[in-house]
């Protein structure tokens, strides 16, 4: 019996010590897609918009929103430098706010070794790095088509607007999603953390109120 059940137990350790890792790696994925567009100015904007000509498309990474370099310009199409305007947005504190709550997250997933204050802290930073980042994109769609409206050198198509040309980026959707992924994982790790599963108290025949939480996504 004792050898029939250590293939299980050693899988399962196996497992955790995987798991234990997502979160700081996630954090990391984050921090990298930083560096992918957030804001896009698409190339068929009247005009074109600030280096770029018509036919090529400005993109804003969260680092140009952090440190108000300017964007990049893809394709071919530039402006005649007496024609160039300026495109850089910020520095913006609530992009430095967030890249800090990323950095925060994946050193608080590797520092903290408590199981149950790692989850709950995790869980604190996602959902705060959430919506800040629900907020930067608010902020920074509405500052880029301000831009984009003040420097118009045609006339805005019949029956459109700025907010028709300033599309939200790749990077911004993939930060999206794994923040929410995170941030729910680590809500559900630190509950169950807190309430332990029913089935576990019985397989371990000690009474539910002093049972000892069983952390199902990773060892400490």
């Amino acid at each position: 019996m004792r050898i029939a059940s250590a293939g299980p137990k050693l899988a399962g350790v196996k497992l955790r010590a995987i798991t234990r890792w997502l979160s700081p790696s996630g954090f990391v994925l984050i921090g990298m897609l930083m560096a992918t567009p957030f804001i896009t100015v698409s190339c068929d904007a009247p005009g074109g918009y600030g280096r770029a000509a018509p036919g090529s498309t400005t993109n804003y990474t969260a680092i140009d929103l952090a440190t108000g370099n300017a964007p990049n310009v893809t394709g071919d199409h530039l402006r005649p430098p007496d024609q160039v305007q300026d495109d850089r947005i910020g520095p913006l504190p609530i992009t430095i706010v967030l890249i800090i709550l990323i950095i925060l997250g994946a050193g608080a997933a590797i520092i903290i070794n408590d199981r149950r204050q790692r989850r709950g802290t995790v869980a604190a930073i996602g959902g705060t790095a959430l919506a800040a980042l629900v907020l930067n994109q608010a902020i920074v769609q509405d500052a880029v088509e301000h831009r984009l409206k003040e420097q118009l050198t045609v006339a805005m198509p019949a029956g459109h607007t700025a907010k028709d040309y300033v599309k939200t980026g790749s990077g911004f959707v993939w930060c999206l999603l794994l923040l929410v992924v995170l941030t729910t994982a680590n809500v559900i790790g630190w509950r169950r953390l807190r309430h332990p599963p029913i089935a576990e108290v019985a397989r371990s025949g000690t009474d539910a109120s002093v049972a000892t939480p069983v952390d199902p996504w990773g060892p400490s």
